[in-house]
């Protein structure tokens, strides 16, 4: 049985595409174009390349492709078609030297439409691709005159597509704050190599974000625009944050530094720039929450130890120097202290 959905139903029987009629036919293959605003043509996906091999081996059981293809007509006298969905199929038939392959094929589609079909047409696959949608929505967004990182507009631009596309509002809308480049090396859940971002990690990443311009807004204000969020990403991808642990523990780890760390600390920056070290800064910010939290001495030299394990003196500010210096003055007091009370 159906799960009871939401009270949209006026909204989607709004839709441009309802009513919008296909009629089934064979189609000469080299009359179909790739429509280049359509994510599902990416190759490189990792959704594309998922489905590659399964595709393949079903034609070798089957000999054929049984699905047609969804295509539309371009409607400039060319007698050409835009395909609309099953780029997989398309690519393995002409892979097998088809020339001739069934479709659905409607009429001539405005790109507003083509995006709601072909979403639509989508929204039955696993796994959910979020990252392919958020780009579909980039573009109806523009259709439409609505900015998508507009909460209001958003809700608007997912209103007439279907309810696991709805679901998946507040993915969308962290998806929406990031930058459009970053956000189609997106497609599915999981990251498998320091070459992709699965949406849960770059979720991780934009509280790192977050974190940086709520406690050090002089360090988030040094990069302007979308420079920030590329910088985290090039951190992650580069493996800071995978340094003696997994780098969603890492990101954690990195955002509980900065928590504790005071604002704008110039740690914050050196991090951001590669001069400081996961656990580096995982000991700075341990040893702070220490002293928030009246940990022992012995605590705060473990922690000490911790961070000088990695330094480098003349890697080290003059402020840095000059406060070891005199924590230095301070310690060998103490023990020529301790020396005369024994004596």
């Amino acid at each position: 049985m159906p799960k009871k959905r939401e009270s949209n139903l006026e909204d989607l029987q709004k839709s441009p595409i309802r009513g919008v009629h296909y009629k089934p036919d064979s189609v000469d293959i080299t009359l179909l174009d790739i429509d280049e605003t359509n994510p599902g043509s990416d190759k490189y996906s990792a959704r594309y390349q998922k489905r590659e091999t399964p595709i393949n081996e079903s034609f070798d059981i089957l000999g054929m492709i049984v699905y047609p293809l969804v295509i539309s007509e371009k409607g400039n006298g060319s007698g050409r078609y835009w395909i609309v969905d099953g780029h997989g199929r398309y690519g393995e038939l002409s892979r097998r030297g088809v020339t001739v392959v069934n479709a659905y094929i409607y009429p001539p589609l405005s790109l507003e439409q083509r995006i709601l079909l072909r979403q639509t047409l989508n929204a039955a696959q696993a796994p959910f691709d979020t990252g392919l949608v958020i780009r579909d929505l980039f573009i109806l967004a523009k259709e439409r005159g609505l900015d998508v990182r507009n909460d209001k507009d958003l809700r608007a631009l997912v209103a007439d597509l279907p309810d696991n596309v709805r679901e998946q509002y507040k993915k969308l809308k962290m998806l929406a704050q990031w930058p459009q480049d970053i956000v189609e090396k997106v497609s599915v859940d999981a990251d498998t190599n320091s070459e992709s971002l699965g949406v849960a990690r770059l979720n991780e990443l934009n509280g790192l974000v977050s974190t940086i311009r709520k406690y050090h807004s002089a360090a988030g204000e040094n990069y302007s625009g979308y420079d920030l969020h590329r910088k985290v990403v090039s951190l992650y991808q580069g493996g800071t944050f995978r340094d003696g642990c997994k780098s969603d523990q890492g990101i954690r780890d990195a955002k509980s530094a900065f928590r504790a760390v005071p604002g704008d600390d110039p740690m914050v920056e050196k991090f951001l720039e590669g001069k400081v070290t996961l656990p580096k800064l995982r000991a700075v910010g341990q040893a702070h929450k220490a002293t928030d939290e009246g940990e022992t001495l012995l605590d705060l030299c473990k922690s000490l130890n911790a961070i000088l394990t990695d330094a480098e003196w003349d890697d080290l500010e003059a402020a840095e120097q000059k406060a070891l210096k005199q924590l230095n003055r301070m310690i060998m007091g103490s023990m020529e202290d301790a020396k005369t009370t024994v004596g």
